[in-house]
């Protein structure tokens, strides 16, 4: 099977299949690739997508993730103030291409709130959100 054969692809081997009745002869066999989804990949074409969750400050102030990819671990670059939400592309992270090349890995960034605060936590975004507040309103 060649790299980049995508689910549905067929093949059929002359002689490979059951025995014929009465011609002793072995019939065709039909092989028929299925892909199985995976957790946390989708794919698409060569393109594979993956939603990952992103705390506040990663996606404020930008940062480095880690990705498990295909082949391995894989470095992401966030940028500052990314949004919720945002496709960001590791080129070459996908899966194998009909051309011999590798396809993109996608990765949508969202933001991970948390379940639970401390109250030192609670002080501090009580801060920040008093801190944008006032920013918003110098800026008009």
């Amino acid at each position: 099977m060649p790299p980049g054969t995508e689910h549905g692809a067929q093949w059929q081997l002359d002689g490979e299949g059951n025995w014929e009745p009465g011609r002793g002869v072995r019939g065709p066999l039909t092989v028929r690739l299925v892909v199985i989804p995976h957790p946390t990949l989708e794919l698409e074409g060569g393109r594979l997508r993956t939603t990952i969750q992103v705390d506040f400050a990663k996606l404020a102030m930008g940062g480095l993730l880690t990705i498990a990819g295909l082949d391995g671990v894989r470095v992401l670059e966030v940028p500052p103030a990314t949004p919720s939400g945002t496709w960001l592309c590791l080129a070459g992270a996908g899966m194998p291409t009909t051309d011999g090349r590798r396809g993109e890995l996608w990765v949508r960034v969202v933001l991970r709130v948390p379940r639970v605060l401390r109250p030192e936590q609670i002080e501090v975004l009580r801060r920040l959100e008093e801190e944008l507040a006032s920013g918003e309103e110098s800026e008009s």
